[in-house]
């Protein structure tokens, strides 16, 4: 995929108002955007969700250092996607999946209110499932913004989405609570919009990141550039060292040559003196 198609289908991706596509959409129809997530080597499984009809968004946590992926849900076959951009910060990762035609949900335009009631969709178990709940707190650390929910979020939930009754992603699941019972955190709107855009804006200063032969087309350039300068430096080199050459020639030759003055007397070669008693 060429960066300048990268940016625009992350732009509507994150700025879809909430009288678009998914404004009408259910939390049982909604479920049809989100997928099940496996890494090939078998290390990680959580969920993502459709942002756009070739992106999926997903937890960095659950795609590690894996390149391909597995995507799969209740209304689509198993397909492969690549893994274009992470951010361990804020655990997020973006899968492209190329030829794709996902229905995809819109990211909220703002954060959810407290108190107002939200869906948790993920892949507990390996099999997708929705959980309700409200959005009950929101938590800072590290500068990356949490909302805290209740609904139930287990294993496998990562990288799924919370969603609100009308279908808008108001956050995407990273982390549950250990130590205390119904609390679940997912990063919120404004954390994924800064991630996508700056995935879009990495992507664009280096197109190689999403089309593999422009690193091919790129390279050779610089590689001739090297070959340049070194050739240069080299001729410089070369020169100095020639001339330096000459005049340690031209030292030896002449360094005890007789110099001869004005007066009409001759400089002896090594003392110096003009009197002729040497």
């Amino acid at each position: 995929m060429k960066a300048a198609a990268f940016v625009v289908i992350l732009a509507v991706a994150a700025a879809v108002s909430t009288t678009s596509i998914a404004a009408a959409l259910t939390p049982d129809v909604a479920v049809e955007s989100v997928f099940v997530v496996e890494t090939f080597g078998g290390t990680g499984a959580g969920a993502g969700v459709a942002i756009s009809p070739t992106m999926v968004l997903t937890a960095q946590h659950v795609v590690g250092s894996a390149v391909e992926v597995r995507l799969s849900n209740n209304t689509t076959t198993t397909t492969k996607g690549k893994v274009i951009a992470s951010d361990s910060r804020s655990d997020l990762a973006l899968i492209s999946v190329e030829g794709a035609n996902f229905t995809f949900l819109p990211i909220a335009t703002s954060d959810p209110r407290l108190g107002s009631e939200v869906f948790a969709i993920g892949a507990p178990g390996g099999s997708l499932s929705i959980t309700r709940g409200i959005i009950s707190a929101f938590r800072d650390s590290n500068g990356i913004q949490y909302a805290q929910t209740d609904a139930a979020v287990n294993p496998g939930n990562s990288g799924g989405p919370l969603i609100d009754d009308g279908g808008s992603i108001v956050g995407i699941v990273v982390l549950k609570s250990s130590d205390q019972e119904g609390v679940g955190l997912a990063v919120t709107p404004q954390v994924i919009s800064n991630f996508i855009l700056n995935s879009s804006a990495e992507t664009s200063q280096n197109p190689s990141a999403t089309n593999g032969t422009q690193s091919a087309s790129v390279e050779p350039k610089a590689k001739s550039d090297s070959a340049t300068s070194f050739l240069l430096t080299s001729a410089i080199l070369a020169s100095v060292l020639a001339v330096l050459l000459i005049l340690f020639v031209l030292i030896r030759k002449y360094r005890n040559r007789p110099v001869e003055i004005t007066l009409g007397r001759v400089l002896p070669p090594e003392t110096g003196e003009i009197n002729g008693h040497y």
